[in-house]
């Protein structure tokens, strides 16, 4: 096996990357910071903010969407997220990648079209609930991914299964046993 590594200098990528239903581009959530010496540094808030704590926005430091061709492992472009952190995608379909977002304390389910130069994200979610994993639907109809829970009295843990219809936004309980579960994938059909 041999190992490949994709990415573009002053990208710190975060927990998720995916690649296009055709194999040529790898998407990823990336954190920019114009410091070379803070390089790898929002990799630590990432951190920070799966596990509950959300973080502000340095200042210089820029979140988007990276796009890169799978053949060469060069960048072909970034589409800024605004205050939006990316932390894990996938494809909706061949022009539209879907992802777990946070800003302002709340973690939701965008999608962005990345057809088009200059997009910006569409909220498909906004209940305030800490989401992640994203697994968009075979057929780009839903968009699983995980709720996490926690008790900051307790420090108890709990994650269930939620998927988001595309179409109207309805959100259905996938998974809700009371057992800790998270980063859902969909079966090919």
């Amino acid at each position: 096996y041999n190992t490949y590594a994709y990415g573009q200098p002053g990208w710190t990528p975060s927990f998720g990357a995916a690649f296009s239903p055709d194999d040529t581009v790898l998407a990823v959530g990336v954190m920019v910071d114009d410091d070379a010496a803070s390089a790898g540094l929002p990799r630590i808030r990432g951190l920070d903010m799966l596990r509950g704590l959300h973080m502000r926005q340095p200042e210089g430091e820029t979140y988007g969407i990276g796009l890169i061709s799978v053949s060469t492992g060069e960048a072909i472009e970034l589409f800024d997220t605004g205050s939006i952190l990316p932390t894990t995608v996938d494809w909706l379909d061949a022009t539209t990648v879907v992802f777990t977002g946070s800003v302002d304390g709340a973690t939701d389910v965008y999608w962005l079209d990345v057809s088009t130069a200059a997009s910006t994200p569409y909220a498909l979610t906004d209940d305030g609930l800490d989401k992640y994993f994203v697994a968009a639907g075979p057929n780009g109809n839903a968009v699983a991914y995980s709720v996490l829970w926690s008790d900051s009295t307790t420090g108890e843990f709990d994650a269930d299964i939620v998927a988001v219809l595309v179409d109207d936004g309805s959100v259905v309980p996938v998974a809700a046993t009371g057992s800790i579960e998270f980063a859902p994938r969909w079966y090919p059909d």
